[in-house]
Formats: structure tokens, sequence, C-alpha cells
């Protein structure tokens, strides 16, 4: 596992985006998987398996986040992490990656090697993905519900925008009616089972009404700015 990409997983297996994204794609690469037993045993997970890669929802980045700040002034060392920041920051202006080199002693709480997480099932303020990409750790925020199988959209390494949901997947099309964001593709799911009030309800005419609201923009962005209604 020394040199293969892995992943930890931090939600049970039960979950459709857990066992979709985190198991059955793993699988097809031939890429390790290890599971994180609970919130508690967290960061002794990561510091034992050292991923590089995690799905995962809001509160863990939140707490990770919290961490690296809540260590450094333990330390007496938030101010110069700050400057650590501004120097890296800058660096990579010029085209300079020196997070691996300024940030080593925080990345190891972290195992080392991680680099990505992709974040979804519930909103994530900016300031959480911008303070962990600071320290070279990338937060890719997304977009899924159970009755779409469950990814609908997510933002990309090179395609990618602040506060939004990212480009829905090229599976599936999007379209804002009435405000509401609404799914159609083949990953849709055919409906609820022995549910035909509710199927009727949540598909019409071949788009799933997902009951969040939100808009996309001109480059095809998706934004959630609120609930209309709650799936089954």
């Amino acid at each position: 596992m020394k040199n293969k990409s892995s992943l930890l997983l931090t939600l049970p297996l039960h979950h459709t985006f857990a066992f979709t994204a985190g198991v059955l794609v793993m699988l097809v690469y031939h890429l390790p998987i290890c599971i994180n037993k609970s919130l508690r045993t967290f960061q002794k997970d990561m510091e034992t398996l050292r991923p590089q890669n995690m799905f995962l929802v809001p509160l863990y980045v939140e707490t990770m986040y919290k961490n690296v700040w809540n260590g450094a002034k333990k330390q007496g060392k938030d101010r110069l992490l700050r400057r650590m920041i501004v120097i890296s920051n800058f660096a990579r202006k010029l085209g300079l990656d020196l997070h691996r080199m300024l940030f080593k002693s925080v990345l190891d709480n972290f195992g080392g090697r991680l680099n990505l997480l992709v974040s979804g099932g519930a909103a994530i303020r900016q300031n959480y993905i911008d303070g962990m990409d600071d320290i070279g750790i990338l937060v890719l925020n997304g977009y899924g519900i159970t009755e779409c199988a469950p990814v609908v959209a997510v933002n990309r390494n090179q395609a990618y925008k602040p506060n939004s949901i990212g480009l829905p997947l090229v599976c599936n099309e999007i379209e804002i009616r009435d405000g509401e964001i609404c799914a159609h593709g083949d990953n849709v799911m055919l409906g609820y089972y022995q549910n035909k009030i509710a199927t009727r309800e949540s598909i019409i005419e071949g788009w799933l009404h997902t009951g969040d609201l939100g808009y996309q923009d001109e480059d095809g962005f998706i934004y959630i700015t609120g609930r209309k209604k709650n799936l089954i």
C-alpha cells in the first residue's frame, strides 16, 4: 500500500455514496480501501493508514481544519503557521509548490500522504475549503442524493468554483425548474419501491425533482440556495 493511492472511508458501507464511490470505484482500479472506525479514532486512523484520498461529510473537514489551528495555538505556533501560509501562497503564484516542505509536521498528522478530500451530504463553509487548500489538501465539494445513485455534480481539479457544488456528471443533465434543481439521466432511479404516489410526485416527465433549490451559472456550475421539500 506504500506506493498505491489509497482511500480512507469515513462513511458507513450502507451509505450509497460510500459504497458506490468508495468501494466499487476503488475495486475497479484495484486500489486499497481503509475503513475508519469512528470520529473518535479518525485522527489515529489517518496517522496509521496514511490515506491519499477521503470521501467524507463536512463535519470531518471542519474537524481537521480546527485540529490544525488548535494544535498550532497550543504549541504557540499559530503566528508562524500564518506566515508560512503567506509564503506558500506567494510561491504558488510563481509556480512553486512548497506545501510538503513547509507543512510537513501538519500533514504528518494526517498520515503524510493526504492530498484530496471529496465532501458532500451537507453545506460546507468556503473558509474550511480555503483553509485546507492553504496547507496543500484539496477539498472538492459535490452534491448527490440516493435517488441519483448517488452523485449529481462535483467540482473537479481543473473545473472549480468557490461556493458551488460543481458541474453535473456526464451521465446526467440538470435543469432549474421554478428554482428547483431537477435531474435527468441514466443515474436517476426508476422510482420508489412499491410507492407509486411518491414516484409520480418526484419524477415528472422523466425529470427527478430533487427538492433542493438552486441556480446554474453561465459556465454550468450549480449552487444550492435552500430546500423546497424532503424526498423519501
